[in-house]
């Protein structure tokens, strides 16, 4: 909050224009006064002092006038000094004892226009002027007496100035707090509107519940062709996009001249992109699929622990990466298993991720076993594991742990719900 630290007015030029504006009315109509004087002047040398005088005053308020619509510090400063020479004109003329009380003028013009910085210096001015020209003993009380004004003024002016800006920045501080208030008002009164409206539409979807319940069964059952429908147009187009930024990348020269570096480099993001999109639009395709039981498997004999290389292969340089070990405990001489061979390695290759993106240092274990019947896989890894209170919703579909150290990393919470599915199919 912005809190002004003095009184618009103390330096402000603009602020002060209406004073400035009548101390030069005050110039004129004194060098007025001076003209009517000089008739009740015997001598003609007096009398065209008091005309040269008052001529003086009306050429110093002219020329302020017409320099304070452009250059109004150069005006004020002007007119402190035109004025002060003035006096000090006045001092060693005839008219000397007369001008000696009017010393103390231009310093106060000064203070009240530019500050008592400028006030300070008219003084100076003033003495330094008057000492050098010979002051008398009757020109010293007069100087005594200017410095003794300009003090006194300073005494209390000061204060009051001092009292006025702390006055002015409390009105500036309870100004902005009633604007803020107002607006908190006017914030509260449209939430007021908005939850009235809120709760006039709340009534509405209470009323059309029962229709809609009905819908949303039949919208339930059409969702999975829907998605299956959307995934496989999504992903027509962008495997188009994938293959020709592959073409790009991998073959620059084929377009002319050699791409630049930071636009390889951007086309290589893209490419990124474009994969975990596909991936993305694979995993929603699988969910809908197997939600609908519509998933086809392609069943044959296979090797498992071939599906095991192959995952540990595609995983190899992010573990390389990340420089974490790898520990393979396959046991010789299994069994083939009836499955299908590209979605037991999905399956595998969902979890061996997971433990390669979620462990941060250590090593990742892989076991394949026989047990009786069953060819048994176990995966695990030295990361931060899953709470307790998150392992009953792990397989639930877009389910992420809140409060999970890498829950900030990517990820659409889908693998764990597909590779579950899959498993399941293959009645593990």
């Amino acid at each position: 909050m912005h809190i002004p630290n003095r009184l618009p007015g103390a330096v402000d030029y603009d602020n002060s224009r209406a004073s400035f504006i009548y101390i030069m009315g005050l110039l004129g109509l004194t060098g007025l006064i001076l003209f009517a004087l000089s008739d009740f002047e015997p001598e003609a040398h007096g009398r065209w002092s008091w005309l040269g005088y008052g001529l003086a005053l009306q050429a110093c308020a002219a020329l302020a006038w017409v320099l304070e619509g452009r250059w109004p510090h150069f005006s004020r400063f002007l007119t402190t000094l035109l004025l002060a020479s003035f006096v000090l004109w006045g001092v060693q003329s005839t008219f000397g004892t007369t001008f000696l009380f009017l010393l103390a003028i231009p310093v106060l013009v000064a203070f009240g226009l530019l500050g008592i910085v400028t006030a300070l210096g008219i003084a100076l001015l003033e003495t330094t002027w008057v000492l050098s020209h010979g002051a008398t003993i009757e020109q010293l009380p007069a100087l005594v007496a200017l410095w003794l004004i300009l003090i006194i003024v300073y005494l209390i002016i000061h204060p009051i100035q001092e009292t006025a800006a702390w006055a002015w920045r409390h009105y500036a501080l309870l100004r902005q707090r009633l604007d803020a208030e107002r607006d908190y008002k006017a914030d509260l009164t449209q939430a007021l509107q908005d939850l009235l409206q809120a709760n006039r539409q709340l009534d509405l979807l209470n009323e059309r519940l029962g229709a809609m319940r009905q819908l949303a069964e039949e919208a339930n059952k059409s969702k999975t062709t829907f998605v299956a429908k959307v995934s496989h147009e999504f992903r027509t187009p962008l495997n188009m996009i994938i293959g020709l930024i592959d073409l790009v990348v991998q073959t620059p020269d084929l377009y002319g001249n050699a791409l630049a570096p930071a636009l390889l480099d951007d086309l290589q993001i893209v490419q990124r992109n474009c994969r975990h999109l596909a991936g993305m639009i694979d995993d929603v395709l699988d969910l809908s699929q197997t939600e609908a039981g519509r998933l086809v498997l392609h069943q044959d004999w296979h090797e498992l622990h071939s599906a095991i290389e192959d995952a540990v292969d595609v995983v190899t340089p992010l573990l390389e990466k990340k420089q974490l070990a790898l520990h393979l405990d396959i046991e010789t001489a299994l069994p083939q298993i009836y499955c299908d061979m590209t979605r037991i390695r999905q399956v595998i290759l969902n979890l061996l991720s997971n433990a390669a993106r979620y462990t941060a240092a250590g090593q990742i274990d892989i076991g394949l076993w026989r047990e009786e019947d069953a060819l048994v896989v176990r995966i695990s890894d030295t990361g931060p594991g899953i709470a307790a209170a998150d392992l009953a919703h792990i397989f639930d579909p877009f389910y992420q742990a809140a409060n999970s150290p890498w829950h900030e990393r990517k990820g659409n919470g889908l693998g764990l719900t597909i590779s579950k599915q899959l498993i399941e199919l293959h009645h593990g």
